[in-house]
């Protein structure tokens, strides 16, 4: 039978990169006069003191997370967030909003409320709940098996209380809709630090959008970028990778920005974006010449999964982006 390791692996750490039961320290980092980067919430988050009013990117996974972004933006500026900018459905970027004032303005794509009403709770069942019941009663066993040790039966119950209160904390999360959407462009703020809202079409999602700040030369691309992750592809929620690629060309032919505010990982500079690009082209074109000599889709899988070039973290997931470009790619066929 498994035995339990001394370091247990928390299943609901798949959402945002840390564990939601992990409550760190926020801290507000600054990238300019009044711009500000906030890490350890799930997805990157940024917020700007602007002559409008504070405006917020994104707010983390749980409203835990939105509650102590609140908190933070209050003490940094002595202000209330007046925009809340949403790049995408996804509850590691939009889990937090509930815990924002009534007052906040909330900002998305016109998608965004579909995506949040048709796919929130399937895909947080899917990536969340899922994996996270059956790795609960795997641990509730081990924690009563009287074969295993003191100390193994102790680590079992320690990951135990970890992933039941991430379960609980993440089961607050619920669907939104917008107070304000746009199709293709808009215009938030004028004067010192003008923003502006971007949709590109869709890429990592359908809702997908980019808050490009000009007068400081940063571009948060939400789930668009990673910075040392592998992306995924949410093909149910409107993904598409070769639009993806589309955009990422359009990206590095862009004025107005020289660093990247992915939506996971550390602040980039343009080159990272090409990287980027080229490992995501490279990935398409294997898919394409895997369906093109009619590999069966499972062994088509498997020698995916061997290629050296996707070994990057959130692995785990490429399975589900796997399955996403081979629907894409069926559904362009002539």
């Amino acid at each position: 039978m498994p035995r339990v390791i001394s370091t247990m692996i928390i299943l609901f750490s798949l959402a945002g990169g840390l564990p939601a039961q992990v409550r760190p320290e926020l801290t507000a980092e600054k990238l300019d006069e009044g711009l500000y980067l906030v890490r350890n919430t799930g997805g990157n988050v940024l917020f700007w003191d602007g002559p409008e009013g504070v405006l917020a990117v994104d707010c983390g996974t749980v409203p835990d997370h939105g509650m102590r972004l609140v908190d933070l933006i209050r003490k940094t500026t002595g202000k209330e967030p007046r925009f809340l900018v949403l790049t995408h459905y996804h509850y590691d970027h939009a889990g937090g909003a509930a815990a924002f004032p009534d007052s906040t303005i909330t900002i998305a794509h016109d998608s965004l409320n579909r995506n949040m009403a048709e796919r929130l709770e399937p895909l947080m069942n899917e990536l969340l709940f899922g994996p996270g019941d059956r790795a609960i009663a795997f641990l509730e066993k081990q924690a009563a098996d009287a074969s295993l040790s003191k100390e193994e039966r102790k680590n079992a119950e320690r990951a135990l209380a970890l992933n039941t209160d991430a379960r609980e904390r993440y089961r607050s999360v619920k669907p939104l809709e917008a107070d304000l959407t746009f199709s293709e462009s808009l215009s938030v703020n004028a004067g010192r630090g003008r923003v502006r809202l971007l949709y590109l079409g869709p890429g990592h999602c359908r809702d997908n959008i980019m808050v490009l700040f000009p007068d400081y030369g940063i571009l948060h691309t939400g789930d668009f970028v990673l910075n040392g992750a592998l992306p995924y592809l949410d093909g149910p929620g409107g993904g598409s990778l070769v639009n993806w690629i589309s955009v990422l060309e359009q990206l590095e032919k862009m004025e107005g920005w020289t660093r990247i505010v992915p939506g996971h990982g550390a602040v980039m500079s343009r080159d990272g974006l090409a990287r980027l690009r080229e490992m995501m082209t490279r990935l398409l074109a294997d898919i394409r010449d895997l369906k093109s000599r009619n590999v069966p889709y499972e062994e088509a899988l498997e020698e995916m999964q061997k290629k050296t070039y996707l070994d990057l973290p959130a692995k785990d997931l490429f399975p589900y982006t796997f399955r996403a470009v081979w629907e894409e790619l069926d559904a362009v066929r002539p």
